[in-house]
């Protein structure tokens, strides 16, 4: 078997755990005499929300696993780290949703957005996973936060920007329509510009940053274009894959394997969706 064909096999293997912890849980809202019309809703909301994308995170869990173990995970392992997976990307579900709303956002993979688990509760480290959890939407949130309070769609001021707050979502790449430009988001390419803008183009971008007609954006786009801000990017993504590559090789593997963090990057560098 290829690696190719081994990648679909696993993810396949993956997908079909999903429709088992959905049923699970609309079973729970089935028991508390739920009218069926919720019930349905429910599902409709878990099904358009939480399958669909590329899943590295949940698909991470499982490679972290077989990598830590050598290989030789057994099914019960499996099955709960096809599980925690899937938890995981019910979290991200959450965190997508919440983030459409907040951007305003027309449509996620590919379809018009939208807008919400027991195991392990006997296992020795159930509160390490639950505090995990808690701890990584938290740091979601200030992000969240950060990027709603340096865009304040009503007050355009780009001197609030800087690098330091500045998020790289190539949004029209990795799955949802772009709005940074529109909603005055402190992004890494307008960032970039400021950097390195003419004084008549920082004018230009003074002028148009933030404004919802498309001629505003247009005139953004050229000049992101005059600035070669794509090819700018690619040399920072490069750059970023060797210096976190060299960080990884330098990792004493006492405690955890080198090959967790190499296959998670793996799945995103040069990430197109």
């Amino acid at each position: 078997m290829t690696s190719s064909e081994e990648k679909a096999k696993a993810k396949k293997e993956f997908e079909d755990v999903f429709p088992t912890l959905a049923e699970e849980f609309l079973t729970t809202i089935r028991s508390r005499s739920f009218p069926n019309e919720c019930v349905e809703w429910l599902k409709k909301c878990i099904y358009h929300n939480v399958p669909g994308g590329k899943m590295n995170r949940g698909l991470s869990v499982i490679d972290t696993l077989e990598i830590l173990k050598d290989g030789k995970v057994s099914s019960e392992e499996l099955f709960k780290a096809r599980v925690l997976g899937w938890c995981v990307e019910w979290l991200q579900a959450f965190f997508l949703v919440a983030d459409d709303i907040m951007d305003a956002s027309i449509t996620r993979r590919g379809n018009p957005c939208w807008y919400k688990m027991k195991y392990f509760r006997q296992d020795p480290y159930y509160v390490d996973l639950l505090e995990l959890f808690h701890e990584i939407t938290l740091e979601t949130e200030f992000g969240q936060l950060l990027d709603l309070v340096t865009a304040p769609e009503d007050d355009v001021d780009l001197n609030r920007f800087s690098m330091e707050k500045g998020i790289f979502p190539n949004s029209e790449v990795i799955g949802k329509i772009g709005t940074d430009i529109e909603d005055n988001k402190c992004s890494w390419c307008i960032n970039q510009a400021l950097l390195v803008a003419t004084p008549e183009q920082r004018k230009l971008l003074d002028e148009n940053y933030g404004k919802k007609n498309p001629e505003n954006v247009s005139v953004i786009k050229e000049i992101y274009k005059q600035l070669d801000i794509e090819e700018k990017y690619k040399n920072y993504e490069n750059e970023s894959f060797i210096y976190l590559s060299e960080l990884i090789s330098q990792l004493d593997e006492t405690f955890l394997k080198k090959e967790v963090f190499n296959s998670f990057m793996k799945k995103i560098y040069k990430r197109t969706k």
